[in-house]
């Protein structure tokens, strides 16, 4: 059994938002990493902090829950929006 550490993730100088506290436990002890690029730096850093176990999510899932899904949000929300851009053109015409 591993030992699991609850971690407090604070908005830095240009950042926004409430503190995020992390705390794996032994149900839900993945941080799937959806970057496209192996398992992001900050997701094995905050693996590394709480005891939790990074888990690369485009090569498989993980057997159980997670508790943090990382994504790298810019590439996929471009490849989201172009196509729905490209399906309502077709619509069109």
């Amino acid at each position: 059994m591993s030992d699991y550490k609850k971690v407090k993730v604070e908005a830095g100088p240009s950042g926004w938002g409430g503190p995020l506290e992390i705390s794996p436990n032994a149900e839900k002890k993945y941080i799937v990493c959806i970057t496209g690029g192996g398992i992001h730096p900050v997701a094995q850093k905050i693996a590394d902090m709480t005891g939790a176990e990074a888990f690369d999510g485009f090569k498989s899932s993980p057997e159980g829950n997670s508790f943090i899904l990382l994504l790298s949000a810019v590439s996929i929300i471009r490849g989201y929006l172009v196509a729905i851009l490209f399906s309502y053109l077709l619509y069109l015409v």
